[in-house]
C-alpha cells in the first residue's frame, strides 16, 4: 500500500520551495562570475595595455577555477551540508570582485579571477 506523507518534510513542502528559490538566487548571482570578465574584456585589454590573448587569460583562469571549485565544494557540501560552503563561496566571490577592482597587473587580475571568482 502506498502512503503519502504530508507535512513540512515532504518534497513539495514550503521549506523545500524556499530552499530551491534561495539556491536559484545564489546560482544566478554566482554565475555572474563566469561571464563578468568576458563582458569587460576590451576594458581589461585597454586597462593593462595587453593584447587580446593576454586579456583572455583571466577568463581561462576563471573556468579552471570553476572546474576545481566544483569538485572541492561538491565534496564540502557532501560533508557539511549546503549552507556553509555556499556562504564561503559567496564571500570569496564578493572578495574576488573587490580585489579584482584593485589589481594593478594582468597577472594579479588573472590570479584573483581564478582563485576567488572561479
Amino acid at each position: 500500500m502506498v502512503s503519502s506523507q504530508a507535512g513540512s518534510s515532504g518534497i513539495d513542502s514550503a521549506y523545500a520551495w524556499i530552499r530551491l528559490g534561495i539556491s536559484m538566487l545564489l546560482a544566478t548571482i554566482g554565475g555572474v562570475g563566469m561571464w563578468a570578465v568576458v563582458v569587460v574584456l576590451p576594458a581589461v585589454q585597454a586597462e593593462f595595455g595587453v593584447d587580446r590573448a593576454a586579456a583572455s587569460m583571466p577568463y581561462t583562469a576563471t573556468m579552471v577555477g570553476f572546474a576545481a571549485g566544483n569538485v572541492l565544494f561538491g565534496r564540502a557540501i557532501d560533508r557539511m551540508g549546503y549552507w556553509i560552503p555556499a556562504l564561503i563561496a559567496a564571500i570569496a566571490l564578493g572578495a574576488g570582485f573587490l580585489l579584482a577592482s584593485l589589481t594593478s597587473s594582468i597577472l594579479q587580475f588573472t590570479l584573483v579571477q581564478g582563485l576567488l571568482i572561479g
